[in-house]
């Protein structure tokens, strides 16, 4: 896209040069009007692409550099010193971002991101999640930490301060463990109670416009090979706006752990002793690739039990 148009995408430019990127700076007539820009995997763009743009591009608010694999901390500084307006940011595959990029972009645009991509940033640690907690708790409705190996239990905790999360990502992060996702429930359980008294005080017969408070709704956990029955039986019980739930890989559980957080039942259909709602009502899509626990018994049970809950793997 060009002239007037507020967003422009170059996926894949894999011929994008930083010197094309500052021509597109050059153009104020337009650039300072861009509002969404898609860099993604254009390979020969750098950290002086990236900087030699963004003073121009102040008003932008939608910003991915996802694969942009030269790309790394030079630009987390631009975008923290100019970008400031921005909701939507994603750096994910970046294998030259640190805790210094993280931090930068913390500071500078914490305050509006409604949407934060960190996956694949192997170097990032909990420096950048305990500052992105700080500035952005508020206003975080996504947050991507995907493959962050270096992500532990006590780290969760600042996840769960971010108490307007709707989606999550924490696949492969495999130093998580039972005792990190407890903080993930606690933060579900928090947003179902001010959802409910948002609800008990009439918000949903009003029509007056407000939105309800965010619940978590999307919520990948696959390859978190710690993970327990107990610790899903656990969360589930408390996350109960989920839609869709990722458990690929998640290889410690089992089929009768599953059935029980799942629908309230043994893989037997024998319902669990404590009298309890059937769970997960709101639940959509469950995804069980390369999951043991996934049996044929088991599918067949969520099959009659929620009919209309598609299982992926």
């Amino acid at each position: 896209g060009g002239g007037d148009s507020p967003r422009l995408s170059l996926r894949w430019a894999a011929a994008l040069t930083d010197d094309a990127l500052r021509g597109i700076g050059s153009r104020p007539e337009w650039s300072r009007t861009l509002l969404s820009l898609d860099l993604a995997y254009c390979d020969a763009i750098t950290d002086a692409g990236v900087c030699s743009i963004a003073e121009g591009i102040r008003g932008l608010e939608a910003l991915t550099l996802a694969g942009c694999r030269r790309c790394g901390d030079g630009a987390a500084a631009a975008i923290g010193l100019h970008l400031h307006r921005l909701r939507a940011l994603n750096m994910e595959l970046l294998p030259g971002l640190t805790d210094a990029g993280g931090q930068a972009v913390a500071r500078g645009c914490g305050g509006r991101l409604e949407e934060l991509l960190l996956g694949g940033c192997s170097k990032i640690t909990s420096v950048t999640t305990a500052l992105v907690a700080d500035h952005g708790g508020t206003t975080l409705r996504r947050l991507g930490l995907g493959g962050l190996r270096d992500l532990c239990d006590p780290d969760c905790e600042d996840i769960g301060r971010c108490g307007n999360l709707e989606w999550l990502e924490l696949r492969a992060c495999g130093r998580i463990s039972d005792n990190g996702i407890r903080f993930v429930g606690m933060l579900a359980a928090r947003q179902a109670k001010a959802r409910a008294q948002w609800e008990a005080a009439g918000g949903v017969a009003t029509g007056d416009g407000v939105s309800p408070p965010p619940t978590l709704t999307h919520l990948d956990l696959g390859g978190l090979t710690r993970l327990s029955d107990v610790g899903l039986e656990k969360l589930l019980v408390r996350a109960v706006h989920l839609q869709t739930l990722d458990l690929r890989g998640c290889s410690r559980l089992s089929p009768d752990g599953l059935a029980r957080a799942i629908l309230g039942m043994g893989v037997d259909g024998v319902p669990t002793t404590v009298a309890v709602e059937p769970p997960l009502h709101e639940l959509r899509r469950l995804t069980l690739a390369a999951c043991p626990a996934a049996t044929p018994e088991l599918k067949a049970r969520i099959d009659i039990v929620r009919p209309a809950l598609q299982v992926v793997g």
